[in-house]
C-alpha cells in the first residue's frame, strides 16, 4: 500500500508501479511453485533411497543368517569328523597293541603252546521247533486256539 501512495504522489507513474508489484507477486508465485516443485522432488528422492536402503539391509540380513546357518552346520560337521578321527585314532592305536593282534589271532583259530581251545557249539535245533517257526503268524493262533495238542 505504501507503494501505491507514494504513486498517487508522483502522478503518472501510478500504472508503472502498479506493474511492478504484479511482476513481483508473479515472481513470488513462481517462486514459491518453483521450491514447492523442488521441494516435492528432493521429498521423492530422500524417500526413494530410503526405501532402496531398507530393501538393501533387509536383503543383507536375509543373507547373513543363511550364512550364520550354513556356518553353523558346517560347524556340527566339523565337530563330527573330529569326533571320527578321534575314534579312528583310538581304533589305530588300539590295533597296534600286542593285546589286539594277539585277540585278532585267536579268532582266526591260533592258539599259544600249552594252552587248550574249547568251541561251543549251539545246540542243535528239534525238527518240532523247526516246524513251528516255519508256520505262518495265523497258523500260530490257529494252533493256540485249537484244543488239540
Amino acid at each position: 500500500m505504501k507503494v501505491l501512495r507514494k504513486a498517487n504522489s508522483e502522478g503518472g507513474k501510478l500504472h508503472h508501479t502498479v506493474m511492478l508489484s504484479k511482476k513481483r507477486i508473479l515472481k513470488k508465485g513462481r517462486r514459491s511453485f518453483s521450491s514447492a516443485f523442488f521441494y516435492l522432488i528432493l521429498g521423492a528422492l530422500v524417500l526413494g533411497l530410503l526405501v532402496f536402503l531398507f530393501d538393501a539391509n533387509l536383503k543383507l540380513n536375509r543373507k547373513r543368517n543363511q550364512l550364520q546357518s550354513q556356518i553353523n552346520q558346517l560347524e556340527e560337521q566339523l565337530k563330527a569328523q573330529k569326533e571320527k578321527k578321534a575314534q579312528y585314532e583310538q581304533g589305530l592305536s588300539r590295533a597296534q597293541t600286542q593285546e589286539f593282534l594277539e585277540e585278532k589271532i585267536r579268532e582266526q583259530g591260533y592258539q599259544k603252546p600249552g594252552e587248550e581251545v574249547f568251541v561251543v557249539v549251539p545246540p542243535e535245533e528239534t525238527e518240532e521247533k523247526k516246524i513251528e517257526e516255519e508256520k505262518n503268524w495265523w497258523q500260530k493262533i490257529i494252533d493256540f486256539v485249537s484244543l488239540t495238542p
